[in-house]
């Protein structure tokens, strides 16, 4: 029975030399103490240090109750509160909370002790008739039991009486060694030295895998003040102060302390990252909200900061080709269309990747695989560049490269076909409809639109007609005017000529009023050479009769001159062949003279 425990800072030792084996009495004070985890319940009188204790082994406590039993009547002082008696009783006074009595033989049943909190007490037998007993009831019921009348044998304990005391079962009893003290650091000790502790004193901690009380605990133990033992920490903690994991003051492997705290977990808050060689929560570099190491092991990013690309490093910026996402706080990639961007949208750009071009404002944040009329597509830098002023749409910035012209500047024809200019070369008009430089008709060089009635010029075989048609080309001119070969013009004819060949008097198919055209020339003079008359009605000199030398007009009766062998007939304009009675034909004038002017003559 060595090392049996009999209350705080006692143990019963193995062998004792010297002691005696008395069972309670009148005024006596006696502790009963209950192991429930050994088995075992002791009693021992308090102020008898050199009595034998009493031990009984009991397998199972389940049905077990405490119980103090009168026998006629008697008082009992208690070293608690009397409450945990107060289960079933009859005619017993709790009027003072550390005593029970009675008048009668009665039985008075206490907790049940797998459940009680009262475990260890000490009762002081102050009066009695017969007998006090104190100890357990085996009930399986406690409604069943008989409180009034019988006696205590089939209950465990002892008793005290007039005669010695007794104690029950019969054999299920024994004597053991007195109650020794344990070692000043033991509570309850199976032997007398500091390393045989079952509990221990205040102030000193059993040792785990050790009976031992010392004032510390190993690494990885707490000191628990309640238990006075040495309990092993939260399976995060390898140092701590309680059994949680906010109770450490290092942890273990796999675990981390956190910042200002006594807390071990797997994890650490946001902004900390866990330290493997010290198991403590560091903090992150001041850009990361969370990391997995020092400097700019980030993983999140606070604000003001993006986390990169690469999934580390949180910088204030990010490269070309992302965007800093303010709400997430990462860099992400741009629209397809933007080399720079600072949103996902091909709405966000401020440049864009080769096969886009940055718009002109006002969507100049926008990149497209097309420019606006007006703009050319800068491969280079993938802009959409304005185009020459001359050009509508453009290829480059010159006015060369133009697919169409703005107005004022007209396309030119071939082979200058992507050129603008404020003019279009001969035998093409600008059309400022189009703005394109379109053919001439093909009667004119140089024209101001499509007719042949807009010319400025005329091609060969055409000619430029005199006003009011001063812009139309024909295969002909009017009358008036000759056909100008060199300048494919309608030049004016010579002031004589109605109709002619060039711009001299001397090629006229026809005159003008008051001109005559020449027999057998064309010349046009204004009067005829004799012979012939001017025929002011077709203006052309024509022959007089075969009779006149000078006429005005083709029959013999219009002459004012006769050819020989015609006689102008006396006041007349008549030539004949012959003259009338009293004339005479002159042939030095071929004329009719009269014969009395010639006899005159010759006298």
């Amino acid at each position: 029975m060595v090392g049996t425990s009999c209350g705080i800072g006692k143990y019963i030792p193995a062998s004792c030399s010297i002691a005696t084996t008395s069972l309670p009495a009148l005024t006596e004070t006696w502790q009963i103490d209950i192991d429930i985890t050994k088995g075992q319940v002791t009693w021992f009188n308090v102020n008898a240090p050199l009595n034998k204790a009493l031990l009984s082994t009991i397998s199972d406590f389940s049905n077990m109750y405490h119980i103090v039993m009168f026998n006629f009547g008697g008082i009992a002082d208690l070293s608690v509160d009397n409450s945990f008696l107060q289960m079933k009783f009859n005619n017993v006074d709790f009027s003072i909370s550390t005593r029970v009595s009675s008048g009668g033989t009665t039985r008075v049943i206490g907790e049940k002790i797998t459940s009680t909190s009262v475990t260890s007490y000490q009762i002081t037998f102050t009066g009695f008739g017969n007998a006090i007993c104190f100890g357990l009831i085996e009930i399986p019921e406690i409604n069943t039991v008989t409180l009034d009348g019988g006696d205590y044998q089939a209950h465990w304990g002892p008793c005290a009486d007039h005669f010695g005391g007794s104690m029950w079962p019969t054999g299920s009893i024994d004597y053991v060694c007195p109650c020794v003290a344990c070692h000043a650091q033991c509570s309850k000790c199976s032997g007398p030295t500091e390393n045989e502790c079952e509990a221990c004193s205040l102030g000193f901690y059993l040792q785990p895998n050790f009976p031992t009380c010392i004032n510390s605990c190993p690494t990885g133990y707490w000191k628990d003040d309640d238990s006075n033992k040495c309990k092993i920490c939260h399976n995060s903690c390898s140092v701590c102060t309680g059994p949680n994991n906010n109770q450490c003051s290092a942890c273990n492997s796999g675990a981390f302390l956190r910042p200002s705290s006594t807390t071990c977990a797997s994890g650490c808050i946001p902004g900390y990252w866990g330290d493997t060689s010290s198991n403590t929560c560091v903090q992150c570099d001041t850009s990361c909200s969370g990391c997995t190491g020092p400097n700019n092991q980030c993983s999140t990013c606070n604000s003001g900061y993006f986390l990169q690309p690469s999934g580390t490093g949180c910088l204030d910026s990010c490269p070309n080709g992302c965007w800093g996402n303010t709400d997430s706080h990462t860099c992400e990639s741009c629209n397809t269309a933007c080399s720079i961007c600072t949103g996902p949208s091909n709405t966000q750009c401020s440049a864009c990747n080769s096969g886009y071009f940055l718009q002109p404002a006002p969507d100049d944040t926008s990149c497209l695989t097309t420019c606006q009329t007006g703009y050319w597509k800068d491969t280079t830098n993938h802009v959409c560049t304005p185009c020459n002023a001359a050009c509508e749409a453009c290829l480059d910035g010159t006015h060369t490269q133009c697919s169409s012209c703005n107005s004022g500047f007209f396309l030119q024809p071939l082979p200058s076909t992507s050129t603008c200019l404020d003019f279009c070369p001969q035998g093409y008009w600008g059309n400022t409809g189009s703005h394109t430089c379109d053919t001439c008709s093909t009667a004119c060089s140089g024209c101001t639109g499509a007719s042949d009635t807009q010319c400025t010029a005329c091609n060969p075989g055409y000619f430029l007609q005199p006003a009011p048609s001063a812009t139309t080309c024909l295969d002909s001119c009017p009358p008036g005017y000759w056909e100008d070969t060199t300048n494919h013009i309608c030049a004016l004819c010579d002031t004589s000529c109605a109709v002619c060949l060039d711009g001299t008097n001397t090629r006229c198919s026809s005159c003008n009023p008051g001109y005559f055209l020449q027999q057998g020339s064309t010349i046009c003079l204004d009067s005829c050479p004799a012979g012939s008359w001017p025929n002011s009605t077709s203006s052309t000199c024509e022959n007089c009769d075969i009779s006149c030398a000078i006429c005005s007009s083709s029959d013999n009766t219009q002459c004012s001159a006769c050819n020989s062998g015609y006689f102008l007939q006396p006041s007349s304009t008549i030539c004949l062949s012959t003259c009338t009675d009293h004339y005479y034909t002159n042939t030095s004038f071929n004329s009719c003279e009269s014969k009395s002017n010639f006899l005159l003559d010759s006298l």
